[in-house]
């Protein structure tokens, strides 16, 4: 999946989704880590809970 399709995907699923585990999102879009990170931390927020890093996209991104 090419990057630009990739955050547009991203976004309209943080529309409905505001918080996730990098877990839940790699399966949902089935996408190498390594790059879904990379992209990911280009439009999210990341915070760890327990072992687990938490995604939410930032709120330049967020509609108001």
């Amino acid at each position: 999946m090419d990057e630009a399709f990739l955050k547009e995907s991203l976004f309209a699923f943080f529309e409905n989704t505001p918080e996730c585990f990098i877990e839940e999102i790699q399966q949902m879009f089935d996408q190498p880590r390594g790059y879904l990170t990379r992209v990911l931390d280009e439009i999210c927020n990341k915070k760890k809970m327990s072992n687990h890093y938490v995604y939410s996209l930032k709120s330049i991104y967020r509609n108001s």
